[in-house]
């Protein structure tokens, strides 16, 4: 169902995306984190995938999972039912971007209660190994994270809290124990307990600054709180029922490199109406609003995202059309065509249909493909102002 690509209130959970775009996940057997790394799934909707587990196949997926129908069809191609108890899946993928070499090796598996990870490119590294879902030892790019992201990057929208992967994250070396985690890096130490219901962190850099945050959830609402030296910071944040905000205060200045520490506000919303889909995303950074219509073998859609754009797709073809931007594709089976003419820099345009690629225009054409074999082989290629990229990947799930 590609009318409807993942809805992404953040840049950075695209990047991170990015990781495990093709590499196929075990519904039956995969953790929270992995669902999380989806940014388009909610806080209640991965609640609802686990505790209506397992499932013997897409149909009983469809029919118990709680999803809407756009989502669950946004993520069919990539999910496996498997048998609660085994199952291993490799990603590889490697190429030119703007004619510079670029590779991602990812794994992930389950044998019983082990579970494993790993995932290596040019800059980002991480590997964890997770016992009973109550020991874990992770290396690599990791961050103590925390609901609203006073530490680390915990994402509002998803409320993901403890260690997590992260692209910006320094390199690391941590130990989990249940809901207490201890983690080493470039910086400095960072401890503390965190779980669902609310988590306190604590954090020594190598300078001898110290600083801590506190978060406490009751419900759909939660309440954060940053302190140090040299400044506080204070947030609340709710979601229910498609609907969400996020408030963020801060005073003074952050003394640890992990997290943000900046004033910010968010505001979102998802709401179905028959055939209809309003969806809206505001923020201090970026305004995003949209109104879509499917139906059998069409869709069409209006929003403004920083332009006002307009998107229908008839069968297997697409045409597209903003203030700045033309664009027009064709899908089929095993591969995917655009072409692009952009009258203005800076326009963040989705660009691949089965990874969500965001990419950013430049004044000229694009023209952009790939091809695959059951999602499983592929190529993708683009050619932008002389510059190209090109890349081959595969992905093997047992």
């Amino acid at each position: 169902m590609w009318a409807f690509l993942p809805f992404v209130p953040d840049t950075s959970e695209v990047l991170t995306f990015q990781g495990y775009v093709y590499q196929a996940i075990d519904v039956n057997s995969c953790g929270r984190e992995e669902l999380e790394a989806f940014p388009f799934l909610t806080p209640a909707q991965i609640d609802s995938i686990l505790k209506h587990r397992p499932y013997y196949g897409w149909e009983d997926f469809v029919r118990r999972s709680g999803l809407p129908w756009t989502v669950s069809h946004a993520i069919k191609g990539i999910l496996l039912f498997g048998n609660e108890e085994r199952y291993y899946a490799l990603f590889v993928r490697g190429g030119l971007r703007d004619g510079k070499g670029e590779g991602v090796l990812s794994f992930k598996g389950r044998e019983g209660k082990y579970l494993n990870r790993l995932y290596l490119s040019r800059s980002r590294q991480a590997v964890a190994i997770e016992y009973g879902g109550f020991v874990r030892i992770a290396a690599g790019n990791y961050v103590l994270a925390s609901p609203l992201g006073f530490s680390g990057y915990g994402g509002f929208y998803t409320g993901g809290w403890g260690l997590r992967y992260s692209p910006y994250a320094p390199p690391s070396l941590a130990l989990s124990v249940g809901l207490w985690t201890a983690k080493l890096d470039t910086v400095g130490l960072i401890f503390g307990v965190s779980g669902r219901e609310g988590g306190l962190l604590l954090a020594r850099t190598w300078r001898g600054e110290m600083e801590g945050v506190g978060y406490l959830r009751y419900g759909p609402v939660v309440l954060e709180s940053a302190l140090s030296r040299k400044g506080t910071g204070f947030g609340i944040a709710a979601y229910r029922n498609g609907i969400g905000f996020r408030l963020r205060y801060v005073k003074g200045e952050r003394v640890w490199s992990e997290g943000s520490f900046s004033k910010s506000y968010a505001v979102w919303f998802s709401v179905p109406l028959k055939r209809y889909l309003v969806r809206a995303y505001l923020s201090d950074r970026r305004r995003r609003v949209s109104l879509s219509l499917s139906g059998e073998g069409y869709g069409l859609r209006l929003e403004y995202y920083e332009v006002w754009r307009f998107r229908l797709y008839v069968q297997n073809v697409e045409f597209g059309l903003c203030n700045g931007c033309m664009w027009g594709g064709y899908r089929w089976g095993w591969g995917w065509f655009r072409a692009y003419a952009f009258a203005e820099d800076g326009i963040p345009i989705y660009e691949s249909v089965l990874s969500s690629r965001l990419i950013t225009s430049e004044v000229g054409y694009r023209v952009a493909a790939g091809l695959h074999i059951r999602r499983r082989v592929g190529i993708e290629g683009y050619n932008q102002n002389g510059r190209y990229g090109i890349y081959v990947w595969a992905s093997w799930a047992i």
